[in-house]
């Protein structure tokens, strides 16, 4: 019988052997004096030599190791959940993240001292790949969407419903997972999810620490990524605003002014667009990049809401109907 942990740390990894030992060893220097945690791993059907470094650092940290052969982080975040004994605090780490000393005390005393509030994120920074970077990713105007990253605050700052906590560094209590919540097979799986939480009634809550850094791949460093990343950010974002209607504004406003939102939609990409081709105009390069990719990723969003509000309109018809025969 393996003792009920006060902290499980669930980190989906996938070929990813190398930034997982990194995120492995800084959990390891984790201040942890009168906490028992876990480290819950789930390889998605990695092929490199993931399994070969959980086994090494089994032996000196409590590892608790799963496997999901879905391919989707999805299914390997929920391969954690229905696997069950989880402890009362669940954090959830990406394979590529760099926790601070503080992170497992601090994860407790955040739940201590917030009794009110359900989940929780901490900011992160940017951690660059060795070697020289280019100057257009020192502009922080990008960071959000492009690397991932929330930049700390000063004090604990409740999160407005329709906004989530930091994918790739949050945490939360065990009891909201009775309401059997799980991830849905989409990109941005994590807000989904941490939407449809606060849906459900929970509170969420932006805390001055504990800080990670986010290690960026090298790949990351390259333009026409970026650009991929762009739209795949705008696109993903419209789709969780969109669900669930009681939560996000704008589907609350496309439930109930229709017309009016869409030709907001409309402007929106029509001003973006200018902002896109007015980006060229400016002498610097890097900042030439910057404006463009923000603009296309606003772009990218306005038009994929359009794209998508009548087929969720139609989903929500569905639902209240649903909703209404169970009433009756």
């Amino acid at each position: 019988m393996r003792q009920q942990p006060d902290i499980s740390v669930v980190i989906c990894t996938r070929d990813r052997a190398d930034s997982l030992r990194q995120t492995l060893t800084c959990l390891g220097r984790a201040d942890h004096a009168g906490i028992a945690f876990e480290i819950v791993i789930v390889d998605n059907g990695s092929k490199d030599e993931t399994s070969q470094v959980v086994q090494s650092l089994a032996e000196t940290l409590p590892i608790r190791s799963l496997f999901e052969a879905r391919p989707g982080k999805c299914h390997a975040l929920n391969r954690a959940l229905d696997a069950g004994g989880l402890g009362s605090i669940v954090a959830f780490l990406d394979d590529d993240m760099s926790p601070h000393e503080d992170y497992l005390q601090s994860l407790v005393a955040n739940c201590r001292n917030h009794p009110e509030y359900d989940v929780f994120t901490g900011p992160s920074y940017v951690i660059w790949p060795a070697g020289e970077v280019p100057g257009w990713t020192r502009h922080r105007k990008i960071h959000g969407w492009a690397f991932s990253v929330a930049h700390a605050e000063a004090q604990a700052l409740d999160i407005p419903r329709g906004e989530w906590a930091t994918p790739n560094h949050f945490w939360l209590r065990r009891s909201v997972l009775a309401r059997k919540q799980r991830f849905d097979e989409m990109w941005a799986t994590e807000p989904q999810f941490l939407l449809a939480l606060t849906a459900s009634g929970s509170r969420s809550l932006r805390c001055p620490s504990p800080s990670a850094g986010h290690r960026i791949q090298r790949e990351l460093l390259v333009k026409a990524e970026i650009r991929k990343r762009a739209v795949l950010v705008g696109r993903a974002f419209a789709n969780v605003s969109l669900r669930p209607y009681e939560v996000t504004r704008p589907a609350h406003l496309f439930k109930n002014h229709p017309w009016l939102t869409r030709l907001f939609c409309i402007a929106s990409v029509f001003c973006w667009s200018i902002a896109y081709g007015l980006s060229r105009l400016h002498p610097s390069a890097d900042i030439r990049f910057v404006r463009a990719m923000s603009a296309l990723e606003r772009m990218s969003y306005f038009t994929e809401i359009l794209r998508i509000a009548r087929t969720v309109e139609e989903e929500w018809k569905i639902e209240e109907r649903s909703d209404l025969n169970e009433v009756r």
